[in-house]
């Protein structure tokens, strides 16, 4: 059972996702091709992978975070 939750939980998240971009899509149709349904995921990943907030990173997008987290290895000191 609780594998099956697992999974359950981890496609209805990116579904969700989908059907959200589909339906802002205009104009609204009942059937997706393949392209659109592709531009709608290839959205979600773009917005989840860089423009989303994440409350483990501060709050703060996940590409300035990272930006963050470089600069302040750079500025730490080296040692031998």
């Amino acid at each position: 059972m609780g594998r099956q939750s697992a999974v359950h939980m981890r496609t209805d998240l990116p579904l969700d996702a989908l059907e959200t971009a589909l339906w802002r899509q205009k104009p609204r149709r009942t059937s997706a091709s393949f392209i659109q349904v592709e531009r709608a995921v290839l959205q979600w990943v773009a917005w989840y992978g860089g423009e989303r907030l994440h409350s483990a990173m501060g709050y703060v997008p996940p590409g300035e975070y990272e930006q963050a987290y470089r600069a302040s290895l750079e500025a730490a000191p080296r040692t031998a």
